[in-house]
């Protein structure tokens, strides 16, 4: 289940990414990165996917990717921007919520984090701007 989540959010975020984007500050290694988003969002271990711990941690690390590179093309297109400030942030990454819950199913609490662990580790330019918004927007 989790695991088909994982794709159809894979699916929708490179519809929506024209260009990738680099890799920030990748301080985690893809096993560790894969656990925490597993942790995180799913509220599961890694080793409990039914396509094993391997394939769970390359679909969940071209996720990330694929966050990032959502988060950078909707900069370019102006409706976000890493400027926690930014009059359009709100708006924007409210439409990223409802769309991954359209797509996956996920709360807003997972969509926020999802985007915050592909932030921090992939593209940590919008963390401040993800931090903010979370901040200002309660979810539970």
């Amino acid at each position: 289940m989790r695991f088909a989540a994982v794709l159809a959010i894979t699916s929708t975020v490179a519809l929506l990414a024209a260009c990738g984007f680099g890799d920030g500050s990748a301080t985690l290694t893809d096993d560790q990165l894969a656990r925490e988003y597993s942790r995180t969002v799913y509220g599961t271990s890694l080793d409990d996917d039914a396509a094993g711990p391997e394939e769970a941690t390359r679909a969940i690390v071209e996720l990330v990717s694929d966050h990032c590179a959502v988060l950078g093309d909707m900069r370019e297109r102006g409706l976000i921007s890493t400027d926690p400030e930014y009059s359009t942030n709100a708006s924007g990454l409210a439409s990223l919520e409802v769309r991954f819950g359209q797509e996956a199913g996920f709360t807003a609490r997972q969509t926020r984090d999802a985007l915050g662990i592909s932030a921090r580790f992939r593209c940590d330019e919008f963390t401040p701007m993800l931090r903010a918004y979370d901040a200002a927007n309660a979810v539970d």
